[in-house]
């Protein structure tokens, strides 16, 4: 390939592959910290979820502080018989409170409670309410002070006495701006079992698993769904059950998964992207050499041609002049003169002939007369027709006709090109053994004519080239032999256009042998 050509190739490698590169590089730098924002947003959204949980708790819990304060506005009085019945209701529409103690904030009398049913753990609670309120003064002296700005203000008590179980305390208000504590013993198994886990199914969205655990035995109270990862994104303790902790997951995956999933995907697609256009670019690359290959072919080819054609009509024109001017005595002289002009013709002729059925392949001009012909008569015509064009080159044939050969449906006139192509190679890449081997056979469904020589022979790399348009074998003794590059394209055109096949076996310095495969023609 010539230098400027190089030049623009290499050019057009450092204008699309370097800046590909550097874009390339920028974007999974990028990518990497896009993806550790991915992550700290997943998780923030996580965060959010798992505070939602502990509001809703707290807001569930503070409408029972609600609807209690109500009951007693209603009676006036916590003593009353009404109080006490609408109290005893209220525990059975919410089974997860196991009684209702009151008490004043000066815990300075028996505290009174009230329950649905009688239990040991109920007995042992009763005794021990007391002294459970007075061992939390200090968290009841928490809700007096919240109380004095308005707010409700809830806390939560665990004992020992009371098993899993959690005492909520807050403030009742009472007529005349007097208060009364207010404590709900509240089972928390229950409370995740029928409350909690409504609200965890409405966020969960299905792309979560939401778990709720005892912390002190590690068990699990209630699961959204199953997760197929063990590994536990966020988790919080819930405020008012600080026995038990949410523990939530994306569903059947971890957040550093999935942002190490999307990583590598994105890291593939950018791979793939770069891939394509370096495929591309080769394509470009190849066919831009391609066109600049064959741009050098044509131009070998018309330098050839040119002197192709000036040799013969240059010795056509040397002898005719002799002759004219009448300048020979001998009668032999005048013989040889007469056969060189004639040799000369025939091999013009040829050239133009090979030109002109080219370009007619080329622009889709050539047509083709298809009739049922039998190949050993074809290529007897050829003999005869060529005959003293191989006997003048000092060659000697022979035919080897296969027996039973069946008809095929060819051109006549374009096989015998085909034929006299081969042989005209054959003759021109002959050196010392000059002797040419044709057969004719069936096999495998093909009729086939094999063309077999003892010349120079062709390379492997250059078998895969000899049927390009205007291509040459360059070096060694074939860039001393004369030709346009055409009779082997010409001849691989003619083989299509009759469905056809072409096969070519040789080595260098051991001669070839070109086999045309037709399809056996049933009538």
């Amino acid at each position: 390939m010539n230098k400027p050509y190089r030049k623009i190739i290499s050019l057009l490698i450092i204008i699309i592959l370097v800046p590909t590169i550097i874009l390339s590089i920028y974007q999974i730098s990028s990518l990497n910290q896009s993806e550790k924002n991915i992550e700290k947003i997943y998780s923030s959204e996580l965060n959010t979820l798992l505070a939602s949980i502990n509001d809703y708790v707290n807001n569930y819990i503070t409408s029972w502080a609600r609807k209690l304060n109500l009951l007693v506005v209603e009676t006036q009085n916590v003593e009353d018989v009404k109080f006490q019945e609408s109290v005893k209701k209220f525990l059975l529409r919410n089974q997860s409170i196991k009684m209702l103690i009151l008490s004043d904030i000066t815990i300075s009398r028996q505290p009174e409670i009230i329950s649905n049913y009688q239990d040991t753990l109920s007995n042992i609670f009763q005794k021990n309410i007391e002294r459970i309120l007075v061992s939390n003064e200090n968290k009841i002296k928490v809700l007096l002070r919240q109380n004095d700005f308005g707010s409700r203000k809830i806390e939560t008590v665990t004992n020992d006495k009371i098993g899993n179980n959690v005492l909520v305390i807050f403030l009742l208000e009472l007529p005349e701006g007097k208060s009364e504590i207010c404590g709900l013993l509240v089972d928390p198994e229950i409370f995740i079992k029928q409350i909690l886990s409504t609200k965890i199914n409405s966020i969960t969205r299905n792309e979560f698993v939401v778990s709720v655990s005892n912390r002190k035995n590690n068990t699990k109270i209630f699961s959204s769904g199953e997760n197929y990862s063990t590994e536990i994104e966020q988790h919080t303790v819930i405020t008012l059950f600080p026995g038990y902790s949410v523990n939530i997951m994306l569903k059947g995956a971890t957040i550093s998964g999935l942002v190490r999933e999307r990583s590598i995907r994105n890291i593939i697609i950018i791979f793939l992207i770069n891939l394509f256009l370096i495929i591309g670019l080769w394509f470009v690359l190849k066919n831009f050499k391609k066109e600049v290959e064959l741009a050098n072919q044509q131009s070998n080819f018309i330098a050839n041609v040119s002197h192709e054609l000036r040799t013969p009509l240059s010795l056509i024109n040397l002898f005719s002049e002799t002759l004219v001017l009448g300048r020979l005595k001998e009668r032999e002289k005048e013989k040889e003169y007469f056969k060189i002009i004639n040799d000369e013709s025939n091999r013009l002729s040829r050239i133009v002939d090979k030109i002109l059925s080219f370009y007619a392949i080329e622009e889709n001009r050539k047509k083709y007369n298809f009739n049922s012909e039998n190949l050993n008569l074809i290529v007897e015509n050829v003999l005869q027709a060529y005959g003293y064009q191989i006997e003048n080159n000092n060659f000697n044939i022979i035919f080897k006709p296969g027996g039973n050969m069946p008809d095929v449906r060819v051109d006549k006139e374009a096989v015998i090109e085909v034929i006299i192509n081969l042989l005209d190679n054959a003759m021109k890449y002959s050196k010392d053994k000059k002797e040419i081997i044709i057969k004719t056979g069936f096999e495998k469904g093909f009729a086939y004519i094999k063309v077999i020589d003892s010349g120079i022979g062709i390379s492997a790399v250059n078998q895969k080239k000899i049927f390009d348009k205007f291509y040459r074998v360059q070096g060694g003794l074939a860039q001393d032999a004369k030709g346009t590059g055409l009779g082997l394209t010409i001849v691989k055109s003619i083989m299509d256009a009759h469905y056809g096949k072409i096969e070519v076996e040789s080595s260098e310095g051991k001669g070839s042998s070109f086999t045309l495969m037709f399809k056996q023609y049933i009538a």
